[in-house]
Formats: structure tokens, sequence, C-alpha cells
């Protein structure tokens, strides 16, 4: 019997079963769709998330009040968080001598501020930075249109703004030039000089912010113990772990440190932000991998049990085979086939959903449409290794009944 014959057989063997081989290859596709699809749409985020902090550069990191100092540098009880001040900031700008730009900025309104034009206005969500002239440089945004602020305007508490993307399309519309028009924000007015390019989904930057000049928001918009933030963008990425660590000795003598006490404040590479979360997305993908594995070994141990049933209901013709000449391999050979070949069919099916699936969530976040084909060739693998692992007994115990006995079967 060769490889045609058997092909034959199992495929007249699976229509003759089909509710119950069915249900198998649904629950094999699941396992697979399951395991493909994670995959796909962990690739697809893994993209996105590089092509997002690429805009920001590898080049660059910040530093925010935090670290082990903030928690008690005697390793006793935690002492009261003291921000990053103006003047710390200031300092730090001024006396920083590694070749690099320096931006100094404030969140002067996270997420709370509502800006309002005529009889329009925007939830209150927006974030409202007061920003230097070197923001721009160093935040991966680009102006979209209008113009950045002059330096008389960043120096002179000037009332006005660049609102993001999103922010300008909610109040504006498509057809008004927001240029040179008025807002209100949280009960300032301010005169729109300029507009972000949209960044679409993003994580590291955002379109509902507004951007004020950095003296403007502190005349005007925060408290005394406002949380500065300092963003520092050497030439290459090799520069980098150099100018932390210059940047690491001036801070602590700008914050009054002496030797024996801890960093009271952290600074974190763009990049190594990107790494943690493609590292947390890794185990994300180990667990979702778990699932669908385990999800196609229930699946085996179904199709083991359908096969078994099979070889019960065959005994006649099992016996009539080996009486008109079939061999023992031929017989094991033909129930391995049919067992493969239920894998293989819901194993394409999970596949298909799961390329489906996997890059609906992909697109859904503003990712490319990802073909994993490494999970592809995983998936084909792990069907043919599953049927034929869920085959093996019952094909043994086809290819050993005896034909005289299996022939008296009614």
């Amino acid at each position: 019997m060769n490889f045609r014959d058997n092909l034959s057989m199992s495929l007249r063997s699976i229509g003759t079963n089909q509710l119950r081989t069915i249900l198998t290859m649904l629950i094999i596709g699941i396992g697979i769709c399951a395991l493909v699809g994670i995959q796909t749409s962990l690739s697809g985020l893994r993209q996105f998330l590089n092509s997002d902090f690429a805009s920001m550069g590898s080049n660059s990191f910040n530093i925010r009040w935090g670290g082990a100092g903030a928690e008690g540098n005697d390793g006793g009880e935690a002492s009261a968080p003291t921000p990053i001040t103006y003047r710390q900031a200031m300092a730090f700008q001024d006396k920083f001598g590694y070749p690099s730009v320096v931006s100094v900025s404030v969140l002067a309104k996270q997420s709370s501020a509502t800006i309002k034009y005529l009889g329009k206005k925007t939830n209150p969500t927006i974030s409202v930075f007061g920003v230097d002239d070197a923001y721009l440089d160093i935040s991966g945004y680009e102006i979209g249109r209008g113009r950045w602020y002059s330096s008389q305007e960043l120096t002179r508490n000037a009332m006005v703004t660049v609102l993001g993307g999103g922010v300008a399309k909610r109040l504006f519309g498509d057809n008004t030039n927001p240029i040179n028009e008025f807002v209100n924000i949280d009960g300032l007015r301010f005169r729109v000089i300029g507009v972000l390019e949209s960044k679409g989904v993003s994580i590291v930057a955002s379109d509902d912010i507004a951007l004020v000049p950095l003296s403007t928001a502190r005349a005007y918009m925060i408290r005394e113990q406002a949380q500065f933030a300092i963003t520092v963008k050497v030439g290459k990425p090799t520069e980098i772990d150099a100018a932390i660590g210059e940047a690491t000795g001036l801070f602590r003598q700008v914050r009054g440190l002496n030797i024996k006490e801890k960093d009271d404040f952290e600074i974190t590479r763009s990049d190594s932000i990107a790494a943690m979360l493609v590292d947390m997305l890794g185990k994300i993908g180990i667990g979702g991998t778990a699932i669908g594995l385990f999800t196609i070994l229930g699946a085996a141990i179904g199709l083991m049990n359908i096969l078994l049933v099979s070889v019960n209901e065959r005994t006649r013709e099992i016996g009539l085979n080996m009486a008109i000449g079939a061999r023992r391999s031929s017989i094991m050979m033909q129930f391995l086939t049919e067992s493969v070949l239920i894998c293989m069919i819901g194993g394409f099916i999970g596949i298909v959903l799961g390329i489906l699936i996997g890059n609906q969530v992909a697109l859904g976040i503003g990712s490319q449409f990802t073909m994993p084909w490494m999970w592809i060739g995983i998936g084909l693998s792990i069907c043919v290794v599953v049927g034929l692992g869920a085959g093996i007994y019952p094909a043994i115990k086809a290819s050993r009944l005896d034909p005289i006995e299996a022939l008296r079967t009614v």
C-alpha cells in the first residue's frame, strides 16, 4: 500500500467520522491559533515599540527625581521627597560640559487640563508642559504647522502655545487654520503659534498635549514643588555611557549629596525603556505559548481517543485488509497518516486565524502587517509531532490485531 492509497483511505475515514474529526480539528486549530496569534501580535508590538522609541533616538537620557536615595540614604525610614527644582535644573544645564543638547521641562498640568476654543473644548485629559528652546530637538516631535518659539517668547513669559495634533484637530477641525487663534487653557488665554505633527498611537509621545514656554509655566501655572525634568541628547549612541557618568557626578554636586549618600535621582536611557518593555513582551509571549501548547496537548489526547474508537469500529475492515495481503506496517502507516492529516488541517486553519487576529491587534496600535514565518513553521512542526504522538499507540494497536479474530467481528 503506497502513500497515495494511505492518503485516500485516511480522507475517507475522516469523512466517515465528520463530527468527531471536526471537533478535534477545531481544538487543534484553537491551540495553534493562540500560539501563532499571540506571537504575531507580540511581533507587531515589538516592531511598534522599536520604531516608536527610535524617534527619540538611542543617544538620549532623562534625569528625574527618584532612586534609592529618595527612600532613605541610611537604609532606614524614607525621607521626604525632594523634587528637582528649577534652580538645580538650570545649574545642571549651565555647568554640564559634555558636548550635548540639554533640555529642561516641567509638567504643568498632567492629564487634567481643559482647552477651549469658542464653543468647543477638549476633555480634561490634556497634559500641559513648560518647555525650553531645546525641547523640540530631543522630544521626537516635529512642527506640522506654524513655528516654534522665538528666544524672546521663551524668556518673557509670553502667552503663546504649540498644540498637539490631536488637540488642534479636536478644536479647529480640518478646515480652520489654528495659527494666531486664541485658546483658553485652564482659564489662561494663549495664542496658538504652532501645531505639532500627529504621532498617532505612541508610547513616548502623545497628541493630547499643549506646550508653553518654561518661563510662562513657572509664572502662571505651576506650584513651588513642581517636578522639573532634564533630558540630555549626545551626538552618538557610543557616547551615552560617558555622558551619563559625567551627568551623575555633576548632578550629585548640584543636589548637594555627600559621598556617603545615595543618588536621590534617576537617570533613564530612552532605549532602556524600550528594552524593558520588549523584555516584558517576551515574558507575556512565554505565557501565551504555554497556553497554546496546553490546548494542543488536550487536542492530542482527544485525537488519540478518536483513533482508538476508530480502531474498534474498523476492526473487521483491518482484518479484511490483512487477509488480502496488507502488511502490519501498512496498517500502522494508514492510522499515522490519518492522525497527521487531521492535525495538519486543524493547524492550517489555526495558523490562518492566528495571523489574521494577531495582525488585527498589531494594526490596531499602528504597527505594520507581520507575517510570522518562524512561528508558521513551528506551528506546522508541532502539528506533525502531535499527529505522530497521538496516532502512534492506536496505529500499533491496529497493526497487532489478529486478522482471523478481526474478521469474526460483527
